[in-house]
C-alpha cells in the first residue's frame, strides 16, 4: 500500500489528476483514517491537506488572489476599510477558521461547540462555509465531510481556502490591514484572542487556560 507521504508527495507535484486518480486518492485516505484509533493532530492534517489537494488538482482549481471570488471580498475589504468611521459591520473583517473547540456565537446552534454540530447536521456546516462570509473552517473537517457526504466538495473547498488566504493577506497581526484600523475592528483590542480574554473572560488566566487546553 501506497505510504501517504508518497501519496502527499504525488498530489503536490500533479497538475491535474484523471478521475480514476482523484477517485483513488480519495479512498485511500478516507481508507487510512478509518484504520487509526487515534488520530493525532499530524494524522488529521497530513490526510485533509492530500484530500483538499487532490481537490485542488481534479478541478484544476485557482486558490491565487487572481480567483474571482477572491477578487470580491478584497474589493470589499478595502471599501470596509477605507470608510470613514472604520466599517465594523462588514461580515468580512469577522472572518475566523473555527476549530472543533471553537463554540458557535450565531446562527441556530449557537452555543453549540462545531464537533458537536458536526454530528447533529453537518449539512449546516458546509451550507456555512458558502453562504457565510465571515465562516471558514479547520481543514481536517473535510475528512468527516467526505464521510458523511457523497456530496461534491469543490465548492465548500475553494470558498474555505479562498477565505483563508484572505484571512492570511488582510485580518492576521502581520497581514495588510493597519494597526489602527485593526484596533477598531476589535473594539480597542489588539487581536480577537485580547477581546475574549478581557472581555469573554474578564482577564480570567485560569479560565482562559482551561478554553484553550
Amino acid at each position: 500500500m501506497e505510504p501517504l507521504d508518497s501519496l502527499n508527495y504525488r498530489m503536490l507535484a500533479a497538475n491535474q489528476l484523471a478521475k480514476s486518480e482523484y477517485v483513488e486518492a480519495i479512498n485511500f485516505c478516507l481508507k487510512n483514517f478509518k484504520a487509526l484509533e487515534i488520530p493525532t493532530d499530524r494524522d488529521m492534517y497530513q490526510i485533509s491537506s492530500i484530500l483538499v489537494k487532490a481537490v485542488i488538482n481534479y478541478y484544476n482549481l485557482n486558490i491565487t488572489e487572481s480567483n474571482e471570488i477572491y477578487i470580491a471580498f478584497e474589493n470589499r475589504i478595502l471599501k470596509a476599510i477605507s470608510t470613514i468611521p472604520f466599517n465594523n459591520t462588514e461580515n468580512l473583517l469577522k472572518l475566523k477558521m473555527y476549530t472543533s473547540q471553537d463554540y458557535l456565537e450565531w446562527g441556530k446552534y449557537q452555543g453549540k461547540k462545531i464537533s458537536e454540530v458536526l454530528l447533529l447536521d453537518f449539512e449546516y456546516l458546509l451550507w456555512c462555509l458558502i453562504n457565510l462570509d465571515h465562516f471558514s473552517i479547520d481543514p481536517p473537517f473535510f475528512i468527516y465531510f467526505f464521510l458523511l457526504t457523497k456530496k461534491d466538495l469543490k465548492k465548500e473547498i475553494e470558498f474555505n481556502l479562498i477565505k483563508q488566504l484572505l484571512y492570511s493577506n488582510y485580518l492576521e497581526e502581520d497581514s495588510e490591514l493597519e494597526t489602527d484600523d485593526r484596533s477598531n475592528y476589535y473594539y480597542g483590542y489588539n487581536s480577537s484572542d485580547e477581546f475574549n480574554f478581557y472581555e469573554g473572560y474578564e482577564g480570567n488566566n485560569d479560565a482562559w487556560d482551561e478554553r484553550n487546553s
